[in-house]
């Protein structure tokens, strides 16, 4: 689970980097991590997504467990 909490943005940074566009922290500008690259903001982009939802299934079977 801590490696969802992570990934998730690391990805989602991954992403933001690979379409060329700016992304701060804390109002702090943030470098690029990546370079522009449709394939690397597509990839990125799916698992930042297939990602957050499986954290979203993860703690509703925890919920349901718990019932």
């Amino acid at each position: 689970f801590y490696a969802f909490m992570l990934l998730a943005p690391l990805l989602g940074w991954l992403y933001l980097s690979a379409k060329d566009e700016s992304i701060t922290w804390f109002l702090l500008p943030m470098p690029a991590s990546a370079p522009v690259s449709e394939v690397l903001a597509e990839f990125s982009e799916e698992t930042h997504e297939v990602l957050g939802l499986s954290v979203y299934l993860f703690i509703v079977i925890h919920a349901l467990a718990g019932l």
